[in-house]
């Protein structure tokens, strides 16, 4: 089982033909989660290692309560896709690839419960 992760947004499970076709990296279902990742993220991760670095400084009184800390990151698990549900195209619509892709659009995957339990038993994850 993969777990594939986009932007909140993304309308498409999009995946590489090394995700798919290699032996040593391809799966047998395929799980689409959108994770709405701040673009500060590194920050928020790393916010006493740079409140450290810049203690010293002139003005970190003003601005230290303004460097953001590490809060809940939302993500929101699509839905799945086996390896033959997927479609081998070089395109999306508003996206051209660079050579092919598998991809599955969000709204065609799996997401009923006991197509989960299914999996859930069969590959007991």
């Amino acid at each position: 089982m993969l777990f594939v992760y986009s932007k909140p947004k993304s309308a498409y499970l999009v995946l590489s033909l090394e995700e798919v076709e290699l032996p040593r990296r391809k799966s047998d279902v395929y799980v689409f989660t959108r994770v709405n990742l701040p673009d500060d993220h590194l920050l928020r991760i790393s916010v006493k290692e740079i409140k450290e670095l810049v203690r010293d400084q002139k003005h970190y009184k003003t601005y230290e309560k303004l460097i953001p800390g590490f809060e809940p990151i939302s993500a929101e698990i699509a839905g799945f896709a086996y390896k033959k549900d997927l479609e081998k195209v070089s395109e999306i619509p508003g996206q051209e690839f660079d050579g092919k892709r598998y991809v599955k659009k969000s709204g065609e995957l799996r997401r009923d419960i006991q197509e989960w339990r299914r999996v859930f038993e069969t590959y007991q994850v």
